[in-house]
């Protein structure tokens, strides 16, 4: 089928699901949560890695859709050896049974923020910090809607004591549907908010780049401020049946100050629709 055409059918598609949507007797809405700060979950425990020193630290960000198949992400995330004991997971489309769950089976503390009250789950949904070292700090920003009155999407934070340094790391989902130029106001907006005196941060997460000129953009302003994208090597990390399964890089990791010795993705869709994606660091 000739490019056009394909775009074509991809639009076509999108606009009969909105359509879809649109006429369902029920609203299809989500309840937004306006305040930054609450509600919050976190569970911070004396973790393992407390009086540890790790030459390599193992970064992995993960949407895990609706958080709907949990027990087999927990099976991907201990038994795979790229990802078996991670340092650090940075999680999306989460709800508060799912991470805790996940940290009371794999051994870590966590950090958990809702954006909304998702409509078909009926439950708090947003994003995770999960981490073997020390969580010290933590604060969540909620983005700037793609559109007026549009579903709010957030960036949790966490400021974590790794081999006696202090480590700043985000979990972002961003929206899907946005302007040119959104994104990269959005991202930003987060780096103008670190301390100019943190020395090692990383930020993560779904950041719904469909576009070639969507992740450019991203690509970009990490880039003037300083930060590697950790996963540049990943080729695709989301296909799905309604963008007639088009490939597209949607997860990334980026990091300033860290040294990235190895990153990847696993190919296996059994727990979500995105793929998880990892990369090896050293301070």
């Amino acid at each position: 089928m000739p490019k056009k055409m394909k775009i074509l059918a991809r639009l076509t598609l999108i606009l009969l699901l909105c359509a879809g949507l649109g006429s369902c007797a029920r609203p299809f809405r989500f309840i937004n949560y306006s305040l930054s700060n609450t509600p919050r979950y976190s569970l911070t425990v004396s973790p393992p890695y407390k009086n540890t020193y790790r030459e390599k630290i193992t970064v992995v960000s993960y949407n895990i859709k609706h958080s709907a198949k949990i027990r087999e992400a927990i099976d991907l995330l201990e038994h795979n050896e790229d990802l078996a004991g991670a340092d650090i997971l940075l999680l999306q489309e989460m709800i508060p049974s799912a991470v805790e769950k996940i940290a009371a089976e794999l051994d870590y503390n966590y950090v958990f923020y809702p954006a909304v009250v998702h409509p078909l789950i009926g439950e708090n949904f947003g994003n995770a910090v999960l981490s073997k070292w020390p969580i010290t700090y933590d604060e969540n920003t909620i983005l700037p809607p793609a559109r007026k009155n549009g579903r709010h999407r957030v960036a949790v934070a966490a400021k974590l004591k790794i081999n006696g340094q202090d480590v700043f790391v985000y979990s972002l989902h961003m929206g899907i549907f946005m302007k040119p130029g959104q994104r990269s106001r959005q991202i930003q907006g987060i780096l103008d908010a670190i301390d100019k005196n943190t020395k090692y941060c990383i930020i993560a997460g779904d950041f719904n780049t469909i576009k070639k000129n969507d992740r450019d953009e991203i690509i970009e302003t990490f880039s003037e401020a300083g930060y590697e994208h950790a996963t540049a090597n990943v080729d695709w990390t989301y296909n799905h049946w309604y963008f007639l399964n088009y490939k597209s890089v949607f997860d990334h990791i980026f990091v300033r100050g860290p040294k990235v010795w190895h990153s990847g993705k696993i190919n296996d869709r059994r727990p979500s629709d995105h793929l998880p994606v990892w990369a090896e660091i050293t301070l």
